[in-house]
Order: C-alpha cells, then structure tokens, then sequence
C-alpha cells in the first residue's frame, strides 16, 4: 500500500487544478482556503507540513505527478514511472494517474 501523503499527492493530481508559475507551481489546498507554492527542483513547499517536518508534502508529490504525466494533442498519456531506492516502481500510482483525463491540470 502507497504512503498516506503519496495517496492524497495523487488525489490533488488528479482532482486540482496546478498551475506552472514561473519556476514554482501552485497547488490548492484540499480544504479549499488558499494555495501552496511549490518548487519541485529543491523540492519546498510552504505548507506547514513541509515546513514544519522538512519531508515531502502530498503539494510537491502532486506536482511530481502532474510533471510525469505528459498529455499529447490526440488525448493520449504518457506515464513516466520511477523507482524508489530499493528498485520498487510505482505501477500502482502510476495506473491510477493513467486513469486521468488528459487537461484536467492544464
């Protein structure tokens, strides 16, 4: 079973609207009160989560998925999959993220 935070990192993939400003990303907060700057390259988030615990949010795992999941112009999806230091990959995260329409986030 997939971590709590990936789990609600894919919900807000694929229920929220995530938009590429500049070199962030913003990403709505689940309890609708604002949203959450995002740099995946670092990776930080300004959620209190992040901030407080210095671990990856479910706000830069949503951005990780939006960014490994390319749309093309004939609706099609593209799925990058990667693994995690032991070789696991994440197929399960993976098929459920194949699940969405393509321009969702867009």
């Amino acid at each position: 079973m997939s971590h709590p935070r990936q789990q609600r990192g894919l919900e807000i993939a694929a229920t929220a609207r995530i938009v590429k400003k500049g070199a962030a990303w913003l990403v709505p907060s689940q309890s609708g009160n604002g949203r959450y700057k995002v740099n995946p390259e670092k990776p930080h988030c300004n959620c209190p989560d992040h901030e407080l615990r210095g671990v990856k949010c479910k706000h830069i795992i949503a951005v990780e998925y939006v960014i490994q999941r390319e749309c093309h112009a004939d609706g099609s999806t593209t799925i990058t999959e990667t693994n995690d230091s032991a070789g696991n990959g994440s197929k399960d995260l993976s098929t459920e993220l194949e699940r969405l329409q393509c321009g969702s986030n867009a």
